[in-house]
């Protein structure tokens, strides 16, 4: 996972009197960095429901109206179950 700050970069926020508890305080202090990041990879399932991956570029606008849509997944396993999911349902119609 990758963060806003490393921890070397949040040591520096605080002095040497905190240097006992730096490790707590870092650790409160850590947040997730959005996803996806430029160069990210991640899975979105086309138009044949087959299952591609993707590295992120913020510059593509495919990829951007895609992660809009809510048609991007961390993982091919979760791709792979949202697009079964998907199947079932059209199949019901």
């Amino acid at each position: 996972m990758k963060y806003k700050y490393s921890r070397k970069e949040i040591a520096c926020m605080f002095s040497e009197d905190f240097s006992r508890t730096i490790n707590e305080i870092i650790d409160m202090l850590l947040e997730p960095a959005e996803w996806p990041q430029e160069g990210d990879k991640f899975w979105v399932i086309n138009m044949a429901f087959v299952v591609d991956t993707y590295h992120y570029d913020p510059s593509s606008n495919y990829i951007k109206e895609t992660i809009l849509g809510g048609n991007c997944f961390r993982t091919k396993k979760e791709a792979i179950k949202a697009r079964n999911k998907i199947r079932r349902i059209l199949n019901e119609t």
